[in-house]
């Protein structure tokens, strides 16, 4: 797939690509990762595309039809000055990787790109794109909607160093999650979201909301808790841990339904994930948080976590 436009060629990635490519895509690091510590894993990940064993997997992939990522760049001569990936979830495709050299900004190099990726997800039956942009990032803000992208949710971000301290007993009600409760749950959880977010990112038991792909590492291990609160609104907590990242990082990710919990169900479940996160010792714990964050937020803060970053998922329809 190779196109021109004006003085650029746009087409995917080649592996003779990568050393042009490499100080692009990572001009696109943002607030979110540096403030999270996700910019080393990202920096890995992005380096790790000079591997052999990556072009051998990705082509795999595209022979067979279903290609899991697609990286687009624009090239001007034989450099590279801009890119966006196109990753394959369940309903969505997820906009990824966006970047354009400062040198060639201003050039509508990033909505030529967004262009490409919508015409992709159309033509293998992705109904929907979503992307994720800091919130303070008005200009890359101001490039997607007018790409048709539209606000769907806001989390915010909260670090600390280590393992937090629990803060209340662990009442019985507070259980492991099986799969079939999981199901019967996951509905209640779509309840809470905007219409938009719901029809794009659909919670399932296996995955309940999207920023578990973008704060977990490959090989990561997980668990899943739920209390039942008194005002029956289920609260959810998935805690993971990935051991193969520079810094090991265990990230908090709680979901409840349309009503709000209470101080002491916000400080159980958050403690069960701490138990089992405790003994893998791990050196940075995130949490993600959809917004507003209320009862959540405040309990974070009393266990040592500080809000770094707000996201803004925006979505849009792969249809023209």
């Amino acid at each position: 797939m190779t196109e021109a436009a004006g003085s650029f060629e746009y087409r995917l990635l080649r592996r003779s690509d990568i050393p042009n490519y490499l100080p692009v895509v990572l001009q696109g690091v943002g607030k979110l990762e540096r403030a999270t510590g996700l910019d080393r894993s990202a920096e890995k990940m992005v380096r790790s595309l000079s591997r052999r064993s990556f072009w051998t997997l990705l082509r795999f992939f595209q022979l067979i039809g279903r290609p899991v990522a697609q990286i687009f760049v624009a090239v001007d001569g034989n450099r590279v000055v801009g890119t966006g990936t196109l990753l394959r979830l369940r309903k969505a495709a997820y906009v990824a990787g966006m970047a354009t050299d400062a040198e060639y900004r201003g050039r509508g190099i990033a909505s030529h790109i967004l262009t490409l990726l919508q015409q992709d997800a159309a033509r293998r039956h992705q109904g929907w794109l979503v992307l994720d942009v800091d919130s303070d990032n008005e200009t890359a803000i101001g490039v997607y909607r007018r790409a048709a992208y539209r606000e769907a949710a806001r989390f915010t971000w909260y670090v600390r160093t280590g393992v937090p301290p629990t803060t209340s007993p662990l009442p019985p009600g507070t259980r492991p999650a099986t799969k079939a409760e999981l199901e019967e749950i996951t509905p209640r959880l779509n309840e809470a979201r905007t219409p938009d977010y719901r029809t794009a990112l659909l919670s399932t038991p296996r995955r309940l909301t999207h920023n578990e792909v973008l704060a977990n590492a490959f090989r990561s291990r997980k668990k899943t808790w739920v209390l039942r609160t008194l005002s029956g609104s289920p609260l959810v907590l998935r805690a993971s841990f990935a051991p193969d990242r520079e810094v090991p990082m265990g990230v908090y990710f709680p979901l409840g339904g349309p009503t709000p919990p209470t101080p002491e169900e916000a400080a159980a479940v958050l403690d069960r994930g701490t138990e089992w996160l405790r003994p893998q010792a791990p050196t940075t714990c995130l949490a993600v948080v959809p917004e507003p964050t209320g009862v959540m937020g405040a309990a974070l803060e009393l266990l040592g976590f500080k809000g770094v970053a707000s996201s803004i998922t925006m979505v849009r329809s792969s249809s023209a």
